[in-house]
């Protein structure tokens, strides 16, 4: 897992990336794959409520600090892995959001059936990912919007 730092330079505006996803005041939210809490956050100062479900509960611990330290109650913390998720969600949520992870999901179709299982009707599942390259093969505008 990369540093906090890394995580703050590849996304320097993490409410902004949920504003353009959809997340709304008042959703109930799940960010799967939540890592540090980075993410999670801001989800959780926008959501009625959030669950951050990640593999690692040490990542889960500096999440739930994270969220302690900027006096944020709304979130519950849930270490399992993401396959699992139907099981571990007991009421239908209306969005969840996953960063920086899907590309290293085994079985993808699971995790989307899962997902499907969890959401409302007319929920969304929104993935954002990093993609690798070379600088030099990233334009100004790009660089500057990616992080």
């Amino acid at each position: 897992m990369p540093t906090a730092g890394w995580w703050e330079a590849l996304w320097p505006d993490p409410a902004g990336v949920l504003a353009a996803v959809g997340i709304k005041h008042g959703m109930d939210v799940i960010d799967l794959c939540s890592g540090d809490g980075w993410f999670t956050l801001q989800i959780a100062k926008i959501a009625r409520g959030v669950t951050a479900i990640d593999i690692d509960p040490n990542l889960l611990n500096v999440a739930r600090h994270r969220l302690a330290e900027n006096g944020v109650t709304n979130c519950d913390f849930v270490a399992s892995d993401a396959h699992a998720l139907a099981d571990l969600v007991l009421a239908p949520v209306d969005f969840v959001f996953m960063a920086n992870a899907y590309h290293g999901v085994p079985d993808r179709l699971r995790l989307d059936r899962a997902v499907r299982e969890t959401l409302k009707t007319n929920g969304r599942f929104a993935i954002v990912n990093w993609h690798q390259r070379p600088s030099s093969s990233i334009s100004r505008f790009e660089s500057y919007h990616a992080g």
